[in-house]
């Protein structure tokens, strides 16, 4: 969504849900294939990037991106 990426094979990961001083919020996991054309745009971030899963958790992340980024 965030991404206007065109996906297939959708599945359902898992979701948390993550309270912070003034927000509650819920964020959802899928696991997609890219479709073969695609074009990266952000309109919510500055910089994004592809890594390895394995890397993940080496980045400075959201205490809400933590759980789902531990169940992938």
């Amino acid at each position: 969504e965030e991404f206007r990426m065109k996906v297939k094979n959708i599945e359902y990961v898992s979701s948390n849900t993550h309270k912070y001083d003034s927000l509650h919020i819920e964020l959802i996991a899928y696991k997609c294939e890219l479709n073969s054309e695609f074009s990266l745009f952000s309109g919510d971030h500055d910089k994004f990037e592809w890594v390895d899963l394995n890397e993940l958790l080496s980045y400075n992340l959201a205490p809400a991106d933590i759980p789902l980024v531990n169940s992938l």
